[in-house]
């Protein structure tokens, strides 16, 4: 249940914040959910001076998002397998002959926000039909089967950085 005490910022189908609107300047609990998943499960609270910086690079990052800067790596295919390609380029054993891999992994990389996110892993991805996909897997830290759970929800930028600012603003 939620408390009273908390803002809620954002859209339940992309992205959204419960912010708790204490006074403690610098660690508050906060809530983020993608698509209405929860995806701070392990650590809820934001060290507040860390989490508006991390949020501020963010939106500048968002501003000059170009979908397809690099859309020849992803070689048609779907959003599953796009998000694959990405998350693997931080593997040990990934393809060499993509030198840019750690500017491709950055590039797409979102909610990248310090500990309070740590437990997502999520990109920026544009789809063959239409809009960008904000697509993301939680970890599962008491998962049992190697089976991965991906989601994803159609996203704007432009809605993605007003969201960001009213945070910013929140906190």
């Amino acid at each position: 249940m939620l408390d009273t005490e908390f803002c809620r910022i954002g859209s339940p189908d992309s992205l959204s914040f419960e912010i708790n609107s204490g006074s403690n300047t610098h660690l508050r609990p906060i809530r983020v959910f993608v698509a209405g998943q929860e995806i701070t499960v392990v650590d809820r609270n934001a060290h507040v001076p860390q989490f508006k910086e991390s949020l501020h690079s963010e939106l500048g990052r968002l501003q000059a998002f170009d979908p397809d800067r690099f859309a020849e790596y992803f070689d048609g295919e779907e959003l599953r397998g796009r998000f694959q390609f990405l998350a693997d380029l931080r593997k040990e054993d990934s393809n060499p002959e993509y030198l840019n891999a750690d500017l491709i992994f950055d590039y797409y990389r979102f909610l990248d926000w310090g500990p309070t996110t740590d437990d997502v892993t999520a990109f920026l991805i544009p789809s063959t039909q239409g809009p960008v996909h904000l697509v993301f897997e939680v970890c599962a830290h008491d998962r049992v089967s190697s089976e991965r759970t991906i989601l994803s929800a159609p996203v704007k930028t432009e809605e993605l950085a007003t969201t960001i600012r009213l945070v910013v603003a929140e906190l």
